[in-house]
């Protein structure tokens, strides 16, 4: 064998070594991917932009905001419509979907409500239950099953000027 033809061999095995490395890393790859799916770790991308309600926005709408905020992965509008919940968010582990939300009841907080609670002077505390139907929460740490649900928003706000933040959720 020459030279040349030594070579021209090594050259047309060579593409042969590269798909078939390529094919190991994408068949490791789907594994690795399977196995952190299956352990209920997403990669939440951002599918859209919801405005963050204004002062004049109901609390009925500052839900359905969050509700929407929350299928779109908007973590910026999650955050400033429900504050404390921030640390609960994740972009790295599954959140699910609420379909079909509808609210079921809406009013102002009564005193008896509040029971219990810390209300800061001066604030207006507003309720909103609501039900839907989650997708989507395999491997989440969200407590809840997929399928019908609902829950109870309890809303503030220090003043007419300032917009309504849900500060807790649950019955």
């Amino acid at each position: 064998m020459t030279l040349a033809e030594a070579g021209a061999r090594t050259r047309r095995s060579r593409p042969r070594s590269v798909v078939a490395r390529a094919l190991v890393v994408t068949v490791a790859l789907a594994a690795v991917l399977a196995a952190a799916h299956g352990l209920g770790y997403r990669l939440n991308v951002q599918t859209g932009s919801v405005p963050v309600p204004a002062a004049t926005t109901s609390p009925e709408d500052v839900v359905r905001a969050y509700t929407e905020a929350y299928d779109r992965r908007d973590f910026a509008t999650m955050t400033t419509i429900y504050p404390s919940k921030q640390g609960a968010f994740s972009r790295f582990r599954a959140m699910g979907t609420m379909h079909d939300l509808a609210i079921t009841q809406s009013r102002e907080a009564l005193e008896s409500d509040l029971a219990g609670t810390f209300p800061k002077a001066g604030h207006s505390y507003y309720r909103v239950e609501a039900t839907y139907r989650y997708t989507g929460l395999t491997g989440s740490e969200v407590n809840r099953e997929d399928g019908p649900g609902g829950t109870t928003y309890w809303l503030e706000r220090s003043s007419d000027a300032e917009p309504w933040t849900i500060v807790d959720d649950g019955f």
